[in-house]
């Protein structure tokens, strides 16, 4: 029996309230490792995350058990 396999990437940017630079240069280590990790225990392969002081990117693989709400309300 043949198998189907697929892989979708998602890409989520937040942004903080007001748009204000409130991300500070000395917690955007700790931010990342953090976000990773929670993608990491979801299931998700995180490709690239860059945090910017006023909003940050995400670019992730979907768990196939996950929906995109699920995944974003998860980093939330």
């Amino acid at each position: 029996m043949s198998q189907s396999l697929s892989k979708i990437y998602v890409h989520i940017v937040f942004s903080t309230k007001d748009r204000l630079p409130t991300i500070r240069e000395s917690i955007r280590g700790k931010l990342q490792s953090y976000i990773v990790g929670i993608l990491s225990s979801a299931g998700s392969y995180t490709e690239e995350l860059y945090v910017n002081p006023d909003h940050l990117h995400v670019l992730c693989s979907l768990p196939r058990t996950m929906s995109q709400a699920q995944i974003i309300s998860r980093i939330k």
